[in-house]
């Protein structure tokens, strides 16, 4: 599928590519495939770019943004590291007033997961300048019927290819 067809598909805004330049083709796919459990009750409800993956009884029609403090940009700390980073983030929350729920981001396959926040009410902006504080490389954002990623500031040319875990 080319990506012009893609981004008609899955809703993503033209400028996403654009934004996505800096950052390895790998990472960049795998943000692109990646699903998003949003766990409310009385079911999770599962999210892509590609819409509400077919998998629960009920729609989500809130504007949230998915974010994580887990594996910022390049790096792959351990799992001590990567669980005080989302403490971190979710002490922000708190502190901030801003409402959210647990959230999983992962791949279509569950063969990688990482904890994470589905924060309610932000604006796309508000979304990414979050995830750039936890040093992330995009944040998902979803307006209640379409998605799309947000994409941080890119790494330094330098920082490219340390501890990437590829």
């Amino acid at each position: 599928m080319s990506s012009s067809s893609n981004r008609k598909v899955a809703g993503i805004r033209e400028r996403t590519d654009s934004q996505a330049a800096g950052w390895p083709e790998k990472l960049v796919e795998a943000f692109r495939t990646a699903h998003f459990d949003i766990l409310i009750d009385p079911r999770p409800v599962t999210l892509s770019l590609y819409g509400v993956v077919p998998c629960g009884t009920h729609r989500l029609e809130k504007r949230l943004a998915v974010v994580t403090g887990w594996n910022p940009g390049m790096s792959r700390p351990d799992h001590a590291v990567n669980e005080q980073a989302n403490k971190r983030l979710e002490a922000r929350l708190r502190e901030d007033g801003l409402r959210y729920v647990p959230a999983v981001g992962r791949s279509p396959d569950r063969s990688h997961a990482e904890p994470s926040f589905a924060v309610f009410d932000l604006d796309a902006d508000e979304a990414r300048a979050l995830a750039e504080d936890f040093g992330q490389a995009a944040v998902f954002c979803w307006d209640g019927k379409r998605a799309h990623l947000e994409w941080c500031r890119p790494p330094q040319e330098s920082d490219l290819g340390t501890n990437s875990g590829a």
